[in-house]
């Protein structure tokens, strides 16, 4: 996948919680062809092959003068050392959906409060349940975010 599609932010997740994201650097052909025509020998630094994307959006490994496609779970699964791949591991929580979840609900209770009703403190108690649910979801996410940062 191109650098400029990886590094867009629209991932969509099914559910919240720990997530852990590969972010793995590949070179492109023409640094593997710049190389390749300047100091071939230098791969031989590279025991484990040295990958690249090639012009097609195929990954490709070159290693003792041959060079094969492979597929991106070899990518992902390859031990980094003496390879021309980078990867950086982040582990993360997400609360997207939790989060959403309480904006919702807040809109629904600004959205609908009666609030510049007379009667404002009777209709309040046809709320009681929305702002019960809201409450407890402030709660739910502040707990869970001094969790993540203990």
């Amino acid at each position: 996948m191109p650098h400029i599609d990886i590094d867009i932010d629209n991932m969509t997740l099914e559910k919240d919680g720990l997530i852990k994201v590969d972010h793995i650097i590949i070179p492109t052909y023409e640094w593997f062809n710049y190389v390749r025509q300047m100091d071939e020998i230098s791969f031989d630094d590279y025991t484990n092959g040295v990958y690249f994307l090639g012009e097609d959006d195929n990954f490709y490994k070159y290693k003792t003068g041959n060079i094969t496609q492979v597929d991106i779970k070899e990518i992902i699964e390859v031990n980094t050392t003496d390879t021309t791949l980078i990867k950086a591991t982040l582990h993360t929580f997400e609360l997207c959906h939790l989060e959403e979840c309480f904006f919702r609900l807040c809109m629904y209770l600004l959205n609908n409060m009666p609030c510049t009703d007379p009667c404002f403190t009777t209709k309040m108690k046809g709320f009681a349940g929305e702002i019960l649910n809201r409450d407890i979801i402030w709660m739910a996410l502040n707990a869970i975010k001094y969790c993540i940062e203990q």
